[in-house]
């Protein structure tokens, strides 16, 4: 979600298109330094909410930061 170099942590959320040139791939995400505390995840019916929070509890187990995942559902 940002373009700039990256000189801390990263969490990946996957890859887009740049807007301005659709032919470019582009890595979307945000710095860790971003989430200190608690992390929401909202959206409609089948967008993709669970597979994004799955993609970043992976990441954050990976760099051996805690995790706590409340979801009602079952489908983490």
């Amino acid at each position: 979600m940002f373009r700039q170099k990256r000189q801390e942590p990263w969490t990946s959320v996957g890859t887009g298109i740049h807007l301005d040139h659709p032919q470019t791939v582009i890595e979307l995400g945000f710095p860790d330094s971003y989430r200190k505390g608690h992390f929401w995840c909202f959206g409609t019916t089948r967008v993709g909410k669970t597979r994004i929070m799955e993609h970043i509890i992976e990441q954050d187990i990976k760099k051996g930061y805690s995790v706590v995942a409340i979801d009602p559902k079952g489908d983490i």
